[in-house]
């Protein structure tokens, strides 16, 4: 159940991320064994909620809490990292609820009646997310239409940042988005570059704001986010990758992977030889991710499929793809000094 959960300690890991940033070239602090503790404590909690619901979400702003230790949410105006093995933990906690829909049920679909969030502007992951991105366009402050990164023209163009608490991102409502649903390159060129997530939502690129895979029952994976959530699980090699499936740290059952909507999604695409856009985030550990940001290094196409064993000795499944031909190669020039510096500004808002 949510009381389970000590608030005093879910508003602890904002103060988590700022003491870990890296300001000036100051190295960050490190956390304590007992911070270590209160970490290992909310993540376990938060993952045990049953049943989740979208009230018990919204309540205690848990997608925020999670996406803060994922790193998807810029909460300091400065670069942070929590320590391994925090960010996988978070992650497959926002994947096991994201596939479940939070607990959504129809009748919660009818009580959204405008669409706020970045995931419902442009067509959403599978399954379908409730809104994702608080606060609604009227709680947030309007950046200048000339203003350099958040402006009409700018890298953060329809970006809004929460007017009060924790600093969050959504899309303005009132900004014409890109449907992310789409099989092949929706328009986008190998090397286009985005400082956050939300930024290749905006732009169809992909079509969840912070999960791995985006996709549709009927269609499979639209697109990956490669970003080294599940450490050692997948292997980056350039023009081939192996990459898991859904809670793959999570699972404890050594012979039954767990199969989730998004793992379907794969599946899929594997059966129909459907390629998958991949972008490549800076937290992931290869020297073809981007310093910064994130970036599309073209279509791949899933080649195979097996069944392996993390840690726990839990059984998940690990799909290969491999870089389809006639693409341009993998631009590792972007970003560029001069974007670097703009994805540094991002994070200092407006």
């Amino acid at each position: 159940m949510a009381a389970r959960i000590e608030i005093k300690n879910l508003t602890k890991i904002q103060y988590f991320a700022a003491r870990l940033q890296n300001y000036q070239g100051h190295p960050p602090r490190t956390l304590t064994p007992g911070e270590h503790d209160i970490l290992e404590s909310v993540l376990r909690d938060i993952s045990s909620i049953d049943p989740m619901t979208p009230q018990i979400e919204d309540k205690l702003r848990l997608r925020d809490h999670l996406g803060i230790i994922v790193g998807e949410y810029p909460t300091v105006k400065h670069e942070y990292h929590f320590p391994d093995p925090f960010p996988d933990k978070a992650a497959a906690v926002l994947e096991k609820f994201q596939a479940i829909n939070w607990g959504a049920t129809e009748e919660d679909a009818k009580t959204v009646t405008k669409p706020t969030s970045s995931a419902a502007a442009v067509g959403s992951a599978l399954p379908r997310n409730p809104p994702v991105a608080k606060p609604e366009t009227s709680q947030a402050v309007i950046p200048k239409a000339d203003h350099p990164i958040f402006g009409n023209n700018g890298i953060m163009r329809g970006i809004l940042i929460s007017s009060s608490g924790m600093r969050t991102y959504c899309i303005d409502s009132r900004f014409s988005t890109k449907d992310s649903n789409v099989v092949g390159n929706n328009g986008l060129s190998v090397g286009d570059w985005w400082p956050m997530q939300i930024c290749a939502l905006r732009d169809g690129a992909h079509g969840a704001r912070m999960s791995g895979i985006a996709g549709s029952k009927t269609k499979g994976a639209f697109s990956i986010v490669v970003s080294g959530h599940y450490g050692n699980l997948d292997a980056d090699q350039g023009h081939t990758l192996y990459y898991s499936g859904s809670q793959a740290l999570e699972n404890i059952d050594p012979k039954v992977p767990i199969i989730s909507a998004y793992t379907e999604a794969m599946r899929l695409s594997f059966q129909l030889r459907r390629s998958v856009r991949v972008l490549r985030s800076s937290r992931n550990r290869s020297k073809y991710s981007p310093s910064k940001g994130l970036r599309y290094d073209g279509l791949y196409t899933i080649t195979g499929e097996d069944t392996r064993s993390n840690a726990h000795g839990g059984a998940y499944i690990r799909f290969r793809l491999e870089r389809d031909t006639q693409q341009p190669d993998i631009d590792t020039a972007r970003p560029t000094k001069a974007e670097q510096r703009l994805c540094d500004l991002a994070r200092e808002g407006y």
